[in-house]
């Protein structure tokens, strides 16, 4: 049995380690269409892949509320749990993949 006597145990990971685990949100932004005063995205889901959404601002889909959309991306809010079992928000941002013309 280990006794750590005030010291941190080796075989757990730090309390650092875990807080810098990014949220994800498992979407990818397929396109954006532009409406006369707003966005509409258009996004396909990874788990089960080919599930496609339209979403708008104020949309939930995946765990994740739909907070901006712009002409390229679109900005999530994730709550996710801290180490310490408190919950957080977290912003992921997905943007749209650049298109190389020739």
């Amino acid at each position: 049995m280990y006794q750590s006597r005030g010291r941190r145990d080796p075989f757990r990971p730090s309390r650092m380690m875990m807080a810098q685990k990014p949220p994800t949100v498992h979407l990818t932004l397929t396109g954006i269409v532009r409406e006369a005063r707003s966005f509409y995205a258009l996004v396909e889901s990874d788990v089960p892949p080919g599930m496609g959404y339209v979403i708008r601002e104020n949309d939930v889909v995946d765990s994740a509320k739909v907070v901006k959309i712009t002409k390229d991306s679109v900005m999530f809010e994730v709550q996710i749990k801290s180490p310490e079992g408190t919950l957080l928000t977290r912003y992921v941002e997905k943007h749209l993949p650049t298109v190389v013309s020739r």
